[in-house]
């Protein structure tokens, strides 16, 4: 009985440890994946920023 006992322990401590180790990559993904996201977006912004000021330049280069 006690040899069930710990093996059905050391079972359930090993899937805790499985699923703990699988949250924190996911984690980790998403933490990357975001970061990722906010670069896209910042150089995204800068490229709409500079084709603005070029239209500005050129809008009062005609004028």
């Amino acid at each position: 009985m006690t040899d069930i006992v710990r093996i059905l322990i050391i079972i359930i401590l090993i899937y805790y440890l499985v699923k703990g180790l699988l949250y924190l990559l996911f984690w980790q993904a998403a933490l990357r994946t975001e970061a990722r996201g906010m670069e896209i977006k910042r150089k995204r912004m800068e490229a709409r920023e500079r084709i603005k000021q070029r239209r500005a330049r050129e809008k009062n280069q005609d004028e």
